[in-house]
C-alpha cells in the first residue's frame, strides 16, 4: 500500500481513483491507485511546471508532490463594508492584517471571552505559520513578556476579543517569538523593531483570511529602499482621534512616505533619534491621517498592478510615533516604519525552519 501522508497537505487537495471508481484518500492506498493533486481554496499551483497526477506502483508513489503557493496580497470584495470616517472598511481589504492581544491574569489565560484580553497590536500574516509584527509589542521592562501571555487573531474586524462577527475569526497561541538579539525597544531607540511570531498551529486561508506577498529576492539595494511618495496601506484599531481612543471596527488608511531629511525635518527634536536606518517615514500631516497607538506592528502594504488587479506587497512595520502635548498622538506628524527588506535573511530563516506542506 502506498502511503496517504504524501498526497494530503494544507496546501494541496488530492483525489484519488481505484479501479475506475473514486475512494478516500484519507488512508494507507492499494496499488494501482492514481492520485491526483489540486490546490486549496486560497491556493494556487506553482509558476514551474508540475506532475499533477501520481501513480501508486509497488508501496510508493511514482514522483513527489508539488506544494501549491498561498494566494498573496489581494483584497476580496467579498466581506461586509462598513463607512467609518468616510472609508470604507473590512477585513477583506486587509486580509493579512492580524490582531494581537496580551493578558496578564493568569487565572484568565484559559478564557477567550475574559474581559482582560487587551488588543496591543497588529501583525501581517506571512504563512500560515508565521505573522511578522514590532518586537515592542512583546516588549516588558528588561526583556520579552512569556509567550503564554498572548493571543492572536486572524479575521477580526471589530477589535473587542469577544465580539460577535460576520465572519469568523481563527484564533491562536504562539509557539515561539523571534526576534533580533540586539534589540532593547525605547532605550535602543526601538532600532531592529521585528518580531516574527510561530503560531502554535496552522492558518486556514479563506477570502478574508489570506497572507501579504513579500519581495523575497530582490537583488539592488535602490530596489529594496522604498521610494519617496510611495502610497501604503496601513490597518488597525488605533486611529480615531488624537485623543488616543481606540477603534471598535478595522480602519484602514492610505498614507505616503517621505524622504528621510523631510521626515527628520518635521519630526520634533526628541524623536529624532528614533529614526534609526532601519526605518522610513510616513503620515500625511496636512490632512492629520496618521497612525496612532494601538496600531503598532501593523503593516504598511504597497499596492502593485499585476493583471489588472492590485497585489499588495509587505514594505513597512508600524515602529514608533511622536507622542502629542497630551501623551496621546501627533497626527500632525510622520510616523517610522520598520522597513522590512531589511530584514529578509530573517523572514526566510524562519520560513525555512517551520515549512508548510
Amino acid at each position: 500500500y502506498c502511503s496517504e501522508i504524501p498526497i494530503n497537505g494544507i496546501t494541496i487537495e488530492p483525489f484519488c481513483e481505484y479501479q475506475r471508481r473514486q475512494i478516500t484518500c484519507k488512508r494507507p492506498l492499494p496499488p494501482t491507485t492514481r492520485a491526483r493533486i489540486g490546490c486549496r481554496v486560497g491556493y494556487q499551483k506553482p509558476l514551474e511546471p508540475v506532475n499533477e497526477t501520481l501513480n501508486c506502483i509497488d508501496g510508493s508513489w511514482d514522483s513527489s508532490v508539488f506544494r501549491c503557493e498561498p494566494v498573496c496580497g489581494t483584497p476580496t470584495p467579498d466581506a461586509e463594508a462598513y463607512i467609518i470616517g468616510g472609508r470604507n472598511a473590512s477585513i477583506a481589504e486587509v486580509p493579512w492584517h492580524m490582531a494581537i492581544y496580551k493578558n496578564l491574569n493568569d487565572a484568565t489565560l484559559d478564557d477567550l471571552r475574559s474581559p482582560d484580553w487587551q488588543y496591543v497590536c497588529g501583525g501581517s500574516i506571512l504563512t500560515e505559520r508565521l505573522v511578522v509584527t514590532a518586537a515592542h509589542c512583546f516588549w516588558a521592562t528588561e526583556g520579552l513578556f512569556d509567550k503564554r501571555f498572548f493571543r492572536l487573531a486572524a479575521g477580526k474586524y471589530r477589535r473587542d476579543m469577544t465580539a460577535i462577527e460576520a465572519l469568523p475569526p481563527q484564533y491562536f497561541q504562539i509557539h515561539e517569538i523571534l526576534t533580533q538579539p540586539q534589540y532593547q525597544d525605547f532605550s535602543g531607540y526601538y532600532n531592529l523593531d521585528i518580531a516574527i511570531v510561530v503560531l502554535n498551529g496552522f492558518i486556514s486561508f479563506r477570502t478574508y483570511i489570506r497572507p501579504i506577498c513579500l519581495e523575497r529576492n530582490l537583488r539592488t539595494e535602490s530596489e529594496k529602499r522604498i521610494r519617496p511618495n510611495s502610497v501604503g496601506r496601513v490597518a488597525g484599531w488605533g486611529f480615531t482621534t488624537s485623543t488616543g481612543n481606540l477603534s471598535s471596527v478595522l480602519k484602514v488608511i492610505d498614507i505616503s512616505t517621505v524622504d528621510y531629511v523631510t521626515c527628520r525635518e518635521f519630526s520634533p527634536t526628541a524623536y529624532r533619534p528614533f529614526l534609526t536606518g532601519d526605518k522610513f517615514c510616513a503620515g500625511n500631516p496636512r490632512t492629520g491621517t496618521s497612525v496612532c497607538q494601538g496600531d503598532s506592528g501593523g503593516g504598511f502594504a504597497l499596492g502593485k498592478e499585476a493583471a489588472g488587479d492590485t497585489v499588495y506587497y509587505l514594505y513597512g512595520l508600524v515602529s514608533s510615533a511622536p507622542r502629542a502635548a497630551d501623551g496621546g498622538c501627533d497626527n500632525n506628524k510622520y510616523v517610522a516604519f520598520t522597513e522590512v527588506q531589511n530584514y529578509i535573511p530573517m523572514i526566510l530563516d524562519a520560513e525555512s525552519r517551520y515549512p508548510v506542506i
